[in-house]
């Protein structure tokens, strides 16, 4: 929401758990539950905007794998007419990749499917830059 816009009161239920964590959270962070609820939102929506409307963007996916559990050779190879580079990298027991992609929003978004299908991976996308088409 930008800043001095209308806002909208609306519920929602989450488990226990999660309250207490976005209780804590606020608190070590001095803001409210409102604000960082809508700082998750717009995050998510930026990083999942394949959804919504073709688009031409440049991202980054983070994936975090165990090694020999991945499938991101082949998902590289696959999709190559959008995998700009990546690098690889070792820590604590885990393969790490950071890939570069460029191209049009539904390739992307089917990478990010097959990335977040394969068994053993943690995703995150980064979304960097867009225009429509």
């Amino acid at each position: 929401m930008r800043a001095g816009g209308r806002k909208r009161r609306f519920g929602i239920s989450i488990p226990e758990a999660l309250a207490r964590d976005l209780d804590e959270l606020a608190e070590a962070l001095s803001t409210d539950r409102s604000r960082l609820v809508g700082q998750a939102i717009r995050a998510f929506i930026q990083e999942h905007k394949h959804h919504v409307a073709p688009h031409f963007c440049l991202g980054l996916f983070v994936v975090v794998a165990f090694p020999g559990r991945s499938r991101m050779p082949e998902l590289l190879e696959e999709f190559r007419d959008v995998v700009q580079g990546y690098n690889h990298f070792h820590t604590g027991g885990y393969c790490i990749e950071v890939v570069v992609v460029s191209g049009f929003s539904e390739r992307i978004k089917a990478l990010h499917t097959a990335l977040l299908e394969a068994e053993g991976c943690s995703v995150r996308y980064l979304p960097l830059a867009h225009r429509s088409i």
